[in-house]
């Protein structure tokens, strides 16, 4: 859903994943570039800070987290 550009429907799923786990970085993660996608620049920076918040010894922090921001 992510690259079809359906990203309004991507928002839906992953704030689904987030109500189930409001901790599951890689979901925050995948917000934040969605938001970013979308221009939302500043709460891409915010969706990123917290998926980092919550895991900081992801194997891809300094790849994809970062990459991200």
């Amino acid at each position: 859903r992510f690259r079809g550009g359906d990203l309004d429907h991507a928002f839906t799923l992953i704030d689904r994943s987030l109500a189930i786990n409001p901790n599951d970085a890689t979901a925050w993660s995948a917000r934040g570039w969605i938001s970013a996608w979308m221009g939302d620049t500043e709460t891409a920076m915010a969706e990123f800070e917290k998926a980092m918040r919550l895991s900081p010894l992801e194997p891809q922090w300094g790849g994809h987290f970062k990459h991200g921001m």
